[in-house]
């Protein structure tokens, strides 16, 4: 994930205080679309190269955001209800016999 550096004025800039909080995930994919939608408008036209930005951009932020927050909560619940899988699947992937 390409982050801002904390003291870099574009960081300040870049922070969405203008628009009121998402409060449902339709309000958020409404955003997301709405800014993606500013991106592709303000380059050199809609081409691949442009769709392609916006499409890495939101994967990339999307796996950022699996690593940083959803791995670190699903094992806080394996530590609190216990691990499916242990069961299941060997940790290497076998099925256990």
């Amino acid at each position: 994930m390409p982050y801002v550096a904390g003291e870099d004025q574009n960081r300040v800039e870049l922070e969405p205080t203008s628009i009121r909080d998402a409060m449902t995930s339709g309000e958020l994919a409404f955003q997301l679309t709405a800014l993606s939608d500013r991106y592709l408008l303000n380059g050199e036209g809609l081409n691949f190269q442009s769709i392609s930005e916006v499409l890495g951009a939101l994967e990339a932020t999307k796996l950022e955001l699996y690593r940083r927050i959803v791995a670190p909560y699903e094992d806080q619940k394996i530590a609190i209800n216990g691990d499916v899988y242990l069961t299941r699947v060997h940790p290497i992937g076998k099925v256990k016999s």
